[in-house]
This record gives C-alpha cells, sequence and structure tokens, in this order.
C-alpha cells in the first residue's frame, strides 16, 4: 500500500504553515500568493462563534518576498524571527479582528520608503480590531510605520509589546482611530521616525478613553513632534525616553498631552536639541 506525505493542512485544526501552500522565502520568489492562499486556510479554521482558532506560521530564518498587501481577518500569526520584505508603494498587513496573538517577525520595505503608500501595518480599516495582542514585529524603512488613520471601526482592549517603527519617514504609530477606542496598552514600543517631514510624529494617540504607556521610546527625529496625545480621557504613562531628536520648528513638542487627567511617571530626555526660531 502507497503511503502518502501528511502537510499541517491535512488535518483538521492544525497550524498552517505557508510553506505547505508554496512559499519559498529565499527573498527573491515573490510570495504574495502562497502566503495569501495560506491565510485563508488559516481563516477557514476559525469557528462559527468567532473566536480565534485559526494561525499563520511563517519560518525561522525565511524572508518573503511580497508584491501587494496581505490582509488578515481573525487568525493568529506566529512569524518566528522571519522577515517580510517589500520593495512594493502598499500596505504590507492589513488586520482587523479579535483576539489574536500576532508575534514575531520583521517588515522591511526596500527603496520605497518615500512613498507616502508604505505603510508596515494597517489596522481596523476593514473592522473591530479588539483584544489582541500584538507582540515584537519590527517595521524598518516604511513611510508610516504603524496606521489606524481614517479608521472609523472599534479599537479597544489590545495590547502592543516591543513593537517598533524604525527609520521611517513619516509617523511612526499613529493611533488616529475615531470610533469606541479604549484601553489600549503599549509596552517597550519604540519609534524611530520623522525623516521627510515636519508634521511628522514618533507617536500619535487621538480620542482614546484609556491610554497606557510603559517605556515607550522615540529617537532620531529630525522634526515633529515626539509625541502627541489628543482629545484623550485618561492617559497613564510609566517611562518616556526621548533620546537624539531635534526639534526644528518652532511649535513642535518633545510631548504634547491632550488628555483629561494624565499621570506620568519620569520623562528622560537625552541628546536632544531645540531651536524655537526668531
Amino acid at each position: 500500500m502507497a503511503l502518502t506525505k501528511a502537510t499541517n493542512r491535512m488535518i483538521d485544526g492544525a497550524k498552517i504553515n505557508v510553506r505547505d501552500f508554496g512559499a519559498v522565502g529565499d527573498g527573491v520568489t515573490d510570495d504574495t500568493v502562497a502566503i495569501r492562499a495560506a491565510i485563508v486556510a488559516a481563516e477557514l479554521q476559525n469557528d462559527p462563534s468567532g473566536v480565534v482558532s485559526g494561525t499563520l506560521v511563517l519560518n525561522p530564518g525565511d524572508r518573503y518576498l511580497i508584491s501587494d498587501t496581505l490582509q488578515v481577518y481573525n487568525i493568529s500569526i506566529e512569524g518566528n524571527g522571519c522577515v517580510i520584505d517589500c520593495a512594493t508603494a502598499t500596505t504590507v498587513l492589513n488586520i482587523y479582528g479579535t483576539r489574536m496573538y500576532v508575534k514575531d517577525f520583521h517588515i522591511i520595505f526596500s527603496g520605497v520608503s518615500t512613498n507616502p503608500l508604505s505603510i508596515g501595518v494597517n489596522m481596523a480599516e476593514l473592522g473591530q480590531f479588539s483584544k489582541n495582542i500584538i507582540e515584537n514585529i519590527h517595521v524598518r524603512n516604511a513611510y508610516i510605520g504603524w496606521n489606524t488613520e481614517n479608521t472609523y471601526s472599534t479599537m479597544w482592549g489590545s495590547t502592543f509589546t516591543s513593537c517598533r517603527a524604525d527609520f521611517c519617514n513619516d509617523w511612526g504609530f499613529n493611533f488616529d482611530c475615531k470610533v469606541g477606542t479604549t484601553t489600549n496598552t503599549f509596552i517597550n514600543c519604540h519609534a524611530n521616525a520623522g525623516r521627510l517631514s515636519a508634521t511628522a510624529k514618533g507617536f500619535y494617540f487621538y480620542s482614546i478613553v484609556d491610554l497606557v504607556t510603559i517605556n515607550i521610546a522615540v529617537d532620531g527625529m529630525l522634526d515633529g513632534d515626539c509625541i502627541v496625545v489628543s482629545t484623550c480621557q485618561v492617559w497613564t504613562a510609566d517611562v518616556i525616553a526621548i533620546e537624539s531628536c531635534d526639534i526644528i520648528t518652532h511649535d513642535k513638542k518633545f510631548v504634547t498631552c491632550g488628555a483629561t487627567h494624565a499621570t506620568i511617571g519620569k520623562l528622560k530626555l537625552q541628546s536632544c536639541e531645540v531651536d524655537v526660531g526668531a
């Protein structure tokens, strides 16, 4: 009797590995179609109640070249330290859903960081983004690292830990979610942004009912605002570290607090310069 090799996708409820759908991960082959097929397979494992059950697996040491947006709904992602490489001006990851655990990968743009369409992670554009754990995801060389601008879906109860936006030409983290945005927490997150734009911001939090930041850092800002909290009700901050930032436009700020109630534990400034103009 002939034996057939079983793959993960043949086992009901198993995690979905992108290699089983043809992803190569050599940094040369375009893996967009293969990864999209794996995402669909993972989404099909979600139960009817909407509770997350599907998990997409990327592989350690792999470098996945993509040429278009990966849209993700209600699945978890195990990145295992891999790299998603994009040489096209597009949003790499458009994600929404509830109770997702998304972790451990890098998004790197090559040669398109000056294009405003180059966005690392876009959240809640197509539906609510709630009770998610986002951990150890680094976006590099994007125009905007993390984005929710022009989003009118609910975004609440999520935690971002050890997430970064490095060498971004405009905004690092732009959380401008206008509906139902409450109880979001940012821990050990870092922004290096504003390399081209005086309107840039390292972190921008708008209209969040309850915002918690623990040890967030901004460095390398050439102009723009480092941290802006606007139209928020409660902001609780532990440590804010701002290093090697030059505020060259007189109306820009290191920290702008627009919260009704704010508690800031410690603000650390190091090697920063301010030019207040004439």
